[in-house]
């Protein structure tokens, strides 16, 4: 993985250059005008739209005020070829729009009015899923409600012989008509709950000089302990955590650097009985070794954000999703969080959170990877806890219709606050094939190949794909709770499908087939698994067993646009 980042390193002088028609060249804007439309309704959309009418879920096209939010042009400002192009990438990260132009059309005074147009995409959001042939859950939502930038989703699943499980998630972009996003999530767990909160002012480009954002989470949580033998354990823990940044950006040279005061706080109480996770139920019982696993921890942090980048974005078409437009980011970026204690239970401790980022891209050709760290130093008894993550991934494009692709993702847990584990078994960690693994530890590594064949408005105005794949995994035991060292490999294929034609929003069923390793043990011989999404803004999204581990947000989430 490091030899991933210097690889990029070395290369990040290749063609980075974006294709653009924005251009001005410092003439005043008189007016900015939008063009909002709506996406094509025809063929198998209409289909969608009568369920989405049914359930109350309309479509609106998105208003102009979401729009002008995330514009960086203005009447009275100064029309720049960089605002332009801004303004333009910006706009087609918004989950809810499909693509975005900006032009500027010159007038006899010497002035020039900009046209924004954007395309929104299809709003209906679905998934569901199947155990045995028997559906067990299903989400509805509208990723774009009323117009407003407005994400609603809801869904439930069954979990016999626990609890029905459900959640209701929101996101508003656009908030008080400024770049701020504001996101709600209320989950219930087959055992325990828990809601998040966030309001961020995004950094969405180098333009902006001030950029903050506030979290908070409250949980009753069961962090699941795995056994290679017999059933999974847990202890019910009461997790509260807030943190609330900024940041400001401060040029030297052509290098922006960004600076600010970030303040955290955690407060972890675990309970008092642990239970066993049986297939029959939950069965409360008194283990005092895994116990005394589970530790108060209660600290507050004042602390600061400091970072550097060289970036830009070139736009490309086709790589994470089959034929839609992405903008990739280029160049480098490198920061940390320090936060020394400023409260903790039992002594003092200080926390670092480091995060590089770098990505080279040429017309067909890409390499980006990230790393992101956390590391919290005991003073009192001297010891040190480490979490990372690091992903790369490779893509080589011979023609429109052919990707082939290779992604490589590695993760450690060493002395985490929680005995968490990382298992080959995570959606996001494991190799494809083997939900259900009893391979487990503290650090893993898994390899996935893609060679992907692709065909533009092939059905109905439909972009559909297929894909084959390898991936292979290794494990080693370290200190987590019952770990193991193993490997793990699987083939297999995957659908693929985008509608409509060039939308970044797709489809993929993927078929996977468990060949070999050591984790392969009273797992299915074939596994489905059906994703929706949009993967042009999942780069480097961390597995959950990672995530569960950090007592600090990811600190790339604190300056980068699309969010990590």
């Amino acid at each position: 993985m490091i030899a991933a980042l210097l690889l990029t390193a070395l290369i990040a002088k290749a063609d980075t250059n974006a294709d653009s028609s924005a251009t001005c060249k410092g003439e005043r804007v008189s007016a900015v005008s939008i063009n909002a439309r709506r996406p094509s309704f025809g063929g198998s959309a209409s289909k969608w739209r009568t369920i989405a009418h049914a359930l109350g879920l309309h479509h609106v096209t998105t208003r102009s005020g979401v729009i002008r939010a995330f514009s960086f042009v203005h009447p009275g400002d100064e029309c720049t070829t960089q605002r332009m192009q801004e303004t333009e990438r910006v706009l087609r990260a918004l989950p809810f729009l499909a693509d975005a132009s900006v032009r500027a059309v010159p007038s006899d005074s010497g002035m020039v009015a900009v046209e924004i147009e954007t395309t929104d995409e299809v709003p209906v959001l679905a998934a569901g899923g199947l155990r045995h042939a028997v559906p067990t859950s299903f989400s509805v939502g509208n990723e774009n409600l009323f117009g407003l930038g407005t994400m609603v989703d809801f869904g439930i699943g069954s979990n016999s012989p626990y609890r029905t499980s459900g959640f209701v998630r929101g996101s508003v972009y656009g908030v008080f008509g400024s770049p701020t996003l504001a996101t709600a999530n209320a989950t219930r767990e087959r055992l325990g709950d828990h809601v998040d909160l966030a309001l961020s002012r995004l950094l969405l480009s180098d333009l902006q000089r001030v950029a903050w954002n506030a979290t908070y989470r409250a949980g009753d949580d069961f962090p699941i302990v795995v056994r290679p033998v017999g059933d999974d354990q847990s202890v019910e823990v009461h997790d509260h955590r807030w943190s609330v940044g900024t940041i400001h950006r401060v040029n030297f040279g052509a290098t922006p650097f960004l600076i600010g005061p970030v303040v955290l706080g955690n407060s972890i109480s675990p309970a008092s009985t642990s239970i066993v996770v049986s297939d029959s139920g939950a069965v409360v019982q008194r283990d005092s070794a895994l116990l005394a696993r589970f530790q108060p921890f209660h600290a507050m942090r004042l602390g600061a954000l400091v970072g550097a980048r060289r970036v830009r974005f070139v736009t490309r078409n086709g790589f994470d999703a089959l034929f839609a437009p992405q903008d990739l980011m280029v160049g480098w970026q490198a920061g940390t969080l320090a936060a020394p204690s400023l409260t903790h239970d039992g002594g003092h401790d200080f926390l670092l959170a480091p995060s590089i980022y770098v990505g080279a891209a040429s017309r067909r050709t890409a390499i980006l990877a990230d790393l992101e760290g956390e590391a919290r130093r005991e003073f009192d008894s001297g010891t040190t806890a480490t979490i990372a993550n690091v992903h790369a991934t490779a893509y080589v494009k011979p023609s429109e219709r052919l990707l082939l692709s290779a992604e490589d993702n590695f993760s450690v847990i060493d002395r985490a606050a929680l005995p968490t584990q990382l298992t080959m078994s995570d959606a996001l960690g494991g190799p494809r094939g083997f939900a259900g693994s009893p391979l487990l530890g503290a650090r893993r590594d898994v390899l996935r190949l893609e060679a992907r064949f692709a065909v533009p408005a092939l059905v109905h105005r439909a972009d559909l794909g297929v894909a084959l794949f390898a991936d292979a995994g290794w494990i080693d035991a370290g200190n987590v709770p019952f770990g193991t060292t193993g490997t793990a490999h699987s083939v297999g294929f995957s659908l693929i499908g985008a509608y409509p034609t060039r939308s970044k929003h797709t489809y993929r069923l993927d078929v996977a087939f468990p060949t070999g390793g050591t984790g392969g043990t009273g797992i299915h011989r074939v596994q489905v698994r059906f994703i929706n999404g949009d993967p042009t803004s999942n780069f480097a999204v961390e597995p959950g067993d990672v995530t569960q581990a950090r007592m600090a947000p990811v600190p790339s989430s604190l300056f980068t646009w699309p969010g990590r």
